[in-house]
């Protein structure tokens, strides 16, 4: 039970230092900057995790990007098609198992992915400043543990 000051079970909550409300601000900022960012390429920024994912990838498994990218299926599927329309990325259906799809970037996303990519590292730069390298890599493992945890315990 909580009551009007926050505890619950013993242990104070505040709104401060809440780690939820703490990555979902971080999160809104970071976004909220990228798309002003991308934009004027006629990008969003679900486009560009897309994009970066099959930059360093080649091609990867609908699926597999899906959950990577952290996009629902109707809204990835939308995407994909619109992204495919305009060739910066190919799809296509594995000869195996004809029901999955293959994505693939094209040469033009490429392009558009190095083109893009001092503007990502600038922002991701300004995001980290003052951040030390050690917490850079205590941030990133302890991200990683909380996306598994959630993962094994949501339908993710």
């Amino acid at each position: 039970m909580s009551n009007a000051r926050g505890k619950s079970r013993g242990r104070a909550l505040s709104f401060d230092t809440y780690i939820p409300f703490l990555v979902n601000r971080a999160a809104t900022a970071m976004l909220t900057s990228a798309a002003s960012e991308f934009e004027p390429h006629g990008l969003t920024v679900p486009k560009w995790r897309v994009l970066f994912l099959l930059w360093e990838r080649g091609s990867c498994p609908f699926a597999t990007c899906m959950e990577l990218a952290s996009i629902g299926a109707p809204t990835f599927s939308r995407l994909t098609a619109k992204m495919e329309r305009e060739r910066l990325i190919v799809r296509t259906r594995v000869p195996e198992d004809t029901r999955t799809l293959e994505l693939t970037i094209t040469a033009k996303g490429r392009e558009l992915v190095e083109s893009l990519m001092p503007v990502a590292i600038s922002s991701e730069k300004m995001y980290l400043d003052g951040v030390t390298a050690a917490e850079r890599t205590a941030l990133l493992s302890a991200l990683g543990k909380i996306y598994r945890n959630v993962s094994r315990n949501a339908s993710l």
